[in-house]
């Protein structure tokens, strides 16, 4: 009995290196294994950020705000020029890029509502 003691007192110490550097190994895969998920929660976040950015919804949204703001901003210059605050060089130098920029914008919502409309139609 004695003898098998120390036999196996021998063999645990033989294996002492083989299981610290087993040890030492798991510890540095757990190690990795939490850097590689804070990057993941990271990444996960900055995609969720975009995602509702870039929103369908969002996006016709901004689109329709940004319109109804340049034609405010092209009335407010009328209205100047109609006051007599503005000469008709400063009017249609101020007046047209607003207005233009209005109707691109209304334009591209009303594409992009019509798009989703046709989605939404085909099922997707």
């Amino acid at each position: 009995m004695v003898l098998q003691n120390e036999d196996l007192a021998r063999r645990s110490l033989e294996l002492k290196p083989v299981m610290e550097e087993r040890k030492n190994s798991l510890l540095q895969k757990v190690d990795e294994v939490n850097t590689l998920k804070a990057e993941f929660e990271a990444g996960s976040e900055v995609f969720e950020v975009h995602q509702r950015a870039f929103h369908t919804s969002t996006l016709q949204d901004n689109l329709r705000v940004g319109a109804q703001a340049a034609e405010e901003e092209s009335e407010t210059v009328a209205q100047q020029f109609l006051d007599g605050k503005l000469s008709t060089d400063a009017f249609l130098s101020q007046f047209m890029p607003k207005r233009m920029l209005s109707h691109t914008r209304r334009a591209k919502e009303e594409k992009l509502h019509y798009q989703l409309q046709e989605l939404h139609r085909t099922g997707f």
